[in-house]
């Protein structure tokens, strides 16, 4: 593997005007520059040795905060991380995939110099790693968890009360009165459906029904069949239920599968994210639709800034969603199931 002096020695000048060339600083010459790149051929730099010097290793730790199988199932992440990836590849930083690390091994990654900065993917469940985090001055931004409290934390997300509301609402527009909901209790953003769909059933004179609100400890497995199928099987069914993202819905339409209920004649579905599976299931689900790629893009550029020119924290602007409709839902026919 080539060296620096290797190099020098090729193109017939100084190491340090290697140095300058290669990192892009200082003046050269074009036929320096020329010749330099020209030997530099199948040098690959020590990333390490040059953090050291610059102080950067111009790599993003992106800390998932969920387990590793409801990640790689889950294609609301994996168009979040498009979305960061397009951002850091044009700054040529590189992706550092944390699962699941606690605030002593990120802080041990930030002080060696393996990443400058984090995006913090997911729920992390309180909010101490927010605090060391800020208390050791370690860049990062959130995406999703919007806390209005937390003035220092710097964060990317939609307002999951207002359009868990609205899809609830819609519910109710088309005549439903029973509406069961299926929530996961990963995150705040899963909390804030949850008081959306509350919400919006007080405001139409609805009891709440505590028997109509089933919490899965994720969305992706059997539990969450057994979750639907308890709704469908109750005194007083239920005619609608909302699955706290898709992948919660898509495990009714099994449940309903299973015991031959059918959607939306027998009962009405509606989801949120408006993952690519939605469109894809028969029939197609209702969901809202949210700007996951944008929240990617929109995070790694956040950070960036940050790491530049190191401003005033503030949290990012709410990005816009909207209810795709499709074919999941119609009017109650009671007492069908």
């Amino acid at each position: 593997m080539k060296t620096l002096e290797d190099i020098s020695h090729e193109a017939g000048v100084s190491i340090s005007t290697v140095s300058r060339v290669l990192n892009n600083s200082g003046y050269a010459s074009k036929a320096t520059k020329d010749k330099v790149r020209k030997a530099a051929v199948g040098y690959v730099p020590n990333a390490i040795a040059q953090s050291m010097v610059t102080g950067r290793s111009e790599t993003i730790g992106i800390l998932i905060n969920c387990t590793p199988e409801y990640f790689f199932m889950n294609a609301f992440y994996s168009k979040i991380l498009l979305g960061i990836s397009e951002v850091l590849n044009q700054k040529k930083y590189k992706m550092l995939l944390i699962m699941n690390e606690g605030q002593n091994d990120l802080l041990e990654l930030y002080y060696n110099r393996r990443v400058d900065g984090y995006l913090i993917l997911g729920s992390t469940q309180s909010d101490v790693l927010y605090h060391e985090l800020i208390q050791h001055k370690v860049p990062f931004v959130v995406i999703g968890e919007r806390k209005k409290n937390e003035d220092e934390v710097h964060n990317v997300d939609i307002d999951n009360f207002k359009f868990a509301y609205d899809i609830v609402k819609y519910l109710i527009n088309l005549g439903h009165s029973r509406i069961g909901m299926i929530s996961a209790n990963m995150s705040l953003a899963f909390s804030e459906r949850v008081r959306g769909y509350r919400q919006a059933l007080s405001d139409s004179s609805i009891e709440f029904k505590e028997s109509y609100l089933e919490v899965c400890e994720y969305s992706i497995d059997e539990e969450a069949v057994n979750h639907a199928k308890k709704l469908m099987y109750m005194p007083e069914k239920v005619t609608a239920i909302f699955g706290a993202n898709d992948m919660i819905a898509v495990s009714v339409y099994k449940a309903a599968e299973e015991l031959e209920v059918k959607i939306p004649k027998d009962i009405s579905v509606v989801g949120f994210d408006d993952s690519q599976i939605a469109q894809y299931v028969s029939p197609p689900l209702t969901t809202v639709w949210q700007p996951s790629h944008e929240k990617g893009t929109r995070a790694a550029q956040m950070l960036l800034h940050l790491l530049e020119s190191n401003p005033e924290p503030e949290s990012g602007p709410e990005l816009k969603c909207f209810i795709q409709f499709r074919k999941s839902c119609c009017p109650p026919e009671y007492n069908v199931i």
